[in-house]
């Protein structure tokens, strides 16, 4: 009895500890279980390292973004240094050299400032009818001064050029003639044709190197005759008066022979005035007078 007793209470035991083993058995499965669920979240809270990730993927734009930031400038500036580069350009600057060599090389024309070379006269002598030899003008103003003074008949003087074809008339008269006209004419050859019953003297001149004079200015003479040079800063009063038959003409020329104003042009005796024109230059001018009288002028500032 007492044995039987002492197996049903092991049997209990049994019981029991298997029931207890079975409840600590799912009571571990249980820890063992929410073990892992604690793990699964840690390990999701790993996962925060995607956020740290994320966190670093964000980091590294802004550097990029800062780098690239960064790469405009040094770009920026790397393309704003070749701009100064070219300005080589202001080597370039020996232009400068040339102008500086062409100004001075300009200089020599100051030296024909000075006064011109005189020209000898060229004289011409014949009698009767008669064509000169072909004598040369350096071109510009050439004076003519004509002489017959055995002459009763028609004294008359006509410039031809090289090939024969007539220039001008220089003298036209009756009888006994001296008398000085001018001529503005181009450089070359040319002759004379003359008409006489007498012998005759030509003289040829090319006045260069006279030195003008001031007005106010009076001239005096008699029949044809050129005077002069004088300067006149603009236009200028004429005072003339002529004792004469035939025709009275006083004309301005410039230095170069160019007519520039008829100031009188009149038929026998004369007394009367007029403002003379003039060029924008303030001379040097002449006055060729044409009269078979005596006459006089004054010249003044109007």
């Amino acid at each position: 009895m007492w044995v039987a007793g002492g197996v049903i209470a092991l049997v209990v035991v049994v019981i029991l500890s298997t029931v207890f083993g079975a409840k600590d058995t799912t009571k571990s499965a249980s820890k063992a279980s929410s073990t892992p669920s604690s793990t699964a979240t840690s390990t999701r809270a790993p996962a925060k390292p995607s956020s740290t990730t994320h966190s670093s993927t964000s980091t590294p734009s802004p550097t990029t973004h800062s780098s690239t930031a960064t790469a405009h400038p040094a770009t920026h500036p790397s393309s704003t240094t070749p701009h100064p580069s070219p300005r080589p350009s202001s080597t370039s600057k020996p232009p400068a050299t040339t102008t500086t060599s062409h100004a001075a090389t300009a200089a020599p024309p100051v030296k024909a400032a000075g006064p011109a070379p005189t020209i000898a006269p060229i004289s011409l002598a014949g009698s009767g009818q008669q064509t000169s030899r072909k004598f040369t003008v350096a071109g510009g103003l050439t004076e003519f001064t004509s002489s017959c003074a055995d002459c009763d008949a028609n004294f008359a003087v006509e410039l031809l050029d090289a090939t024969g074809n007539e220039v001008d008339l220089l003298a036209n008269t009756i009888g006994t003639y001296t008398g000085t006209t001018a001529e503005g004419l181009p450089a070359g050859d040319y002759l004379l044709n003359v008409t006489a019953d007498a012998a005759w003297n030509i003289t040829i001149t090319q006045p260069r190197a006279v030195s003008p004079v001031a007005l106010p200015q009076a001239y005096n003479g008699k029949g044809d005759k050129v005077v002069g040079p004088f300067n006149a800063g603009g236009p200028f009063k004429v005072d003339g008066t002529n004792s004469g038959q035939a025709n009275f003409a006083v004309k301005v020329i410039d230095a170069n022979g160019d007519d520039v104003d008829l100031v009188f042009n009149e038929i026998g005796d004369f007394t009367g005035s007029d403002v003379a024109q003039t060029t924008f230059s303030s001379g040097p001018y002449y006055l060729v007078v044409t009269s078979d009288g005596t006459w006089r002028l004054a010249l003044s500032n109007p």
